[in-house]
């Protein structure tokens, strides 16, 4: 019996589906934890400079940051070096007195520990 490529494919970008929501979580982690989205809102396009500027935070991590949040398509860029946070983003990652707002679920990360104690739990 072969392998049904098709399936195989299928199954490869679901688990890896799962990892970039993994990924994008954290970056949307530490958007919400270092007050990214609310230094974005109605600020317009910026640059990753500009943002630090504004932020008092290391230009190459928050470079890294725009570029992760613009291929997640949190943000919008067309060159890749100037983000934008629209303004219905902003209602659901930076307005946290709106009934959209999302982002604040993401104000804490699981503790690795809490992994650990489950399979612990399944091994006993």
């Amino acid at each position: 019996m072969g392998i049904d490529g098709d399936l195989l494919k299928r199954y490869t970008m679901t688990t890896w589906g799962y990892k970039q929501g993994e990924m994008v979580g954290l970056m949307i982690h530490l958007g919400v934890r270092l007050g990214l989205y609310q230094a974005l809102d109605g600020a317009g396009p910026v640059t990753s400079g500009d943002l630090a500027a504004t932020t008092g935070l290391h230009e190459r991590w928050l470079r890294e940051w725009l570029r992760a949040q613009g291929a997640a398509e949190l943000l919008v860029t067309d060159d890749g070096e100037t983000f934008k946070l629209e303004r219905e983003a902003a209602m659901v990652l930076a307005r946290e007195d709106t009934p959209t707002y999302a982002a604040g679920v993401f104000s804490h990360l699981r503790d690795p520990r809490v992994a650990d104690g489950l399979a612990e739990a399944f091994q006993t």
